[in-house]
């Protein structure tokens, strides 16, 4: 859409979007979810009976580096319109002083933060629930001052958003949390750490969940994350915004998990553009679509998948210290990185790879330009963070390309410029599913940029990058020549994630927008 509209209550004038007219290469950032935590936190907070507010100010820092990362990894980001006023991350910088209310400022005015709004009509639009008065004042002032690009599904009509928000956000949902029964348990019970005695009880768990939604729903109520949560993961007569999660509630958090998982990527999915998965999370592929695909695309056969990876051995960039974490860093910095010429360098190849993903091979282009351009990005991000505080900690990085190739269940990493010189360089895990007997197949090829920390790095740079499908018609046949190929037997049973598995990545939609 076009046109500058003006909100008659506050004077805010704004842009109005709709799916189609986001970028391209635009992620909709995830870890603003009101209820993300890091995989690593919520195994804490189980095991020491902790709340949200336990773990506020750790909970924070993460999801600010977060934010901070997507903004540096995808020219633009989607945020709901509720998380810059009101989850603490994101409200910060109203209330600065220090440079990064201008910066946010720019960035709404340049489209580079796109607010969605659910059922609003304006950015400055006041809340149906209650919020902290002088953040959401703070907010209403910026409003009045740029013109910020503003996502909704449909701005013709309320009645049309709010169906688009009920067949594109909501019942997704209910259908997910009806059916979790169906999904393999050896499959997500690998993603979710679970031991192989504890599957037959997990199985068990998710036959209970899809059992309460029909129950539920017949009765004539809406399923939602919060009436779900209250049944299966928080502590009874608690609200599930306090995060109170009941250990005595058997696979609470494994739930959650899920739920969590699919619950963000339905906006992905309504909007048609990426995802922007914070690292220590679970992936898309947990939730196992592959066995929704009625006809996997035919693009590229695992043999000619392995032919081109060993043709992609970039050489190490070689170690380097950067800052440890993007949460050092200021908003104003991060807006300053932005206009850097290693940073327009970076999102061009990006671009270009994701417009043309069978073409990651080619020598100077491809996989190889994403992975140069984001080492040299590290460097830039590393130079404009230490000019401000010199005395700013860093840390080694190593940064290496991984590709990461999944199917059903299975998962296989390759490191191109590693291969016959170190361990490292060639993993397996997981296992194709009994599910994928006697039926074609997708599977998926990701590149990840990433420091490698068997040769040192602790600084957390990191994205990945979804290239493309294929499709196998024999999947274990092909598997099993997939891996021998590479020197690889199946993996243990068992055997827990790959690290490229628990990094910061980019996820492509799976359904069509609205």
């Amino acid at each position: 859409m076009t046109g500058v509209r003006v909100d008659r209550d506050s004077g805010a004038r704004f842009v109005p979007l709709e799916p189609g007219d986001l970028h391209a290469v635009a992620g909709v950032a995830q870890c603003v979810d009101a209820h993300w935590v890091p995989r690593s936190t919520l195994r804490r907070m189980v095991e020491r009976r902790e709340s949200l507010a336990d773990v506020a100010g750790e909970r924070v820092e993460a999801v600010r580096a977060e934010y901070l990362r997507a903004l540096l990894n995808v020219p633009q980001v989607v945020v709901r319109r509720t998380s810059l006023f009101a989850n603490p991350a994101l409200a910060r910088d109203l209330l600065s002083a220090g440079g990064d209310r201008e910066a946010l400022g720019r960035l709404l005015d340049a489209g580079a933060v796109v607010p969605f709004l659910v059922a609003e009509s304006s950015p400055a639009e006041e809340p149906d629930h209650g919020v902290d008065e002088s953040t959401f004042g703070a907010w209403r002032r910026l409003c009045g001052e740029v013109t910020a690009r503003c996502l909704r599904l449909d701005w013709t009509d309320d009645e049309r958003n709010a169906r688009a928000v009920r067949e594109g956000l909501r019942r997704p949902f209910e259908w997910f949390a009806s059916g979790m029964h169906q999904l393999d348990v050896a499959t997500v019970g690998r993603r979710l750490g679970l031991p192989a005695g504890e599957l037959v009880a997990f199985q068990q768990r998710l036959t209970q969940v899809a059992l309460w939604c029909a129950a539920w729903a017949g009765e004539g109520h809406e399923v939602t994350r919060d009436e779900l949560y209250r049944e299966f993961v928080v502590a009874d007569g608690s609200r599930p915004a306090f995060g109170r999660y009941d250990r005595a509630k058997p696979f609470g958090s494994e739930i959650k998990q899920l739920l969590d998982l699919h619950h963000c990527g339905n906006l992905t999915d309504a909007v048609g553009r990426l995802a922007a998965v914070p690292a220590d999370s679970l992936q898309r592929s947990a939730l196992q679509e592959w066995r929704l695909a009625d006809d996997p695309p035919e693009t590229m056969t695992l043999s000619e998948v392995a032919a081109r990876l060993r043709q992609t051995g970039s050489e190490l960039a070689g170690g380097s210290r950067c800052v440890g974490s993007l949460g050092v860093l200021s908003l104003a910095e991060v807006e300053s990185v932005r206009r850097t010429d290693a940073w327009a360098t970076y999102a061009e190849s990006v671009a270009r790879l994701l417009a043309d993903p069978l073409d990651f091979a080619a020598p100077g282009r491809g996989a190889a330009a994403v992975y140069e351009g984001y080492v040299r990005l590290a460097r830039e991000v590393t130079g404009i963070a230490t000019r401000r505080n010199p005395n700013l900690r860093a840390e080694p990085w190593v940064p290496v390309a991984e590709f990461a190739i999944e199917a059903a269940g299975a998962v296989l990493s390759v490191i191109p410029s590693l291969l016959g010189r170190d361990a490292a360089a060639c993993r397996a895990a997981g296992a194709i599913s009994s599910h994928a007997l006697g039926r074609r197949v997708p599977f998926a090829v990701r590149l990840v940029v990433r420091g490698l920390p068997e040769a040192g790095s602790r600084a957390d740079f990191e994205c990945g990058v979804p290239l493309f499908q294929g499709r196998l018609d024999d999947a274990h046949e092909e598997w099993r020549e997939l891996l021998a190929g590479f020197g690889r037997r199946p993996a243990t049973p068992g055997a827990g994630e790959l690290p490229a598995e628990q990094a910061a990545v980019l996820e492509r939609p799976v359904r069509e927008g609205c």
